[in-house]
């Protein structure tokens, strides 16, 4: 995961409009790769606002994931005069207890 952040951080031009943020899936596993805790502290440390634990397999957060991550894009892009919306898209968490804002 740092190597793909620190490759995606050198390609950003200034002026760019970038939305990081984490993922991770396959939450229906018993045994990760890497805890919640462990998302939230990296989240943090690098100020990404915000990752979700997913699971393909059970639907769950998927759909919330990428709107969420399209939404933060868009209202980034409204703050700079870029695009203009029709509506306020502030994400809306799940009820679901995998949902993290970090």
């Amino acid at each position: 995961l740092e190597r793909w952040y620190e490759e995606a951080r050198k390609r950003i031009n200034d002026g760019d409009t970038v939305v990081f943020g984490v993922i991770g899936n396959k939450v229906d596993k018993q045994t990760r790769a890497v805890s919640a805790i462990e998302a939230k502290e990296w989240c943090s440390e690098r100020s990404i606002p915000f990752s979700f634990e997913t699971s393909a397999l059970a639907s769950t957060n998927v759909v919330l994931a990428f709107d969420t991550i399209l939404k933060k894009a868009a209202m980034s892009l409204k703050q700079q005069n870029r695009i203009i919306l029709q509506e306020d898209p502030t994400p809306t968490p799940s009820s679901s207890p995998s949902y993290c804002s970090c």
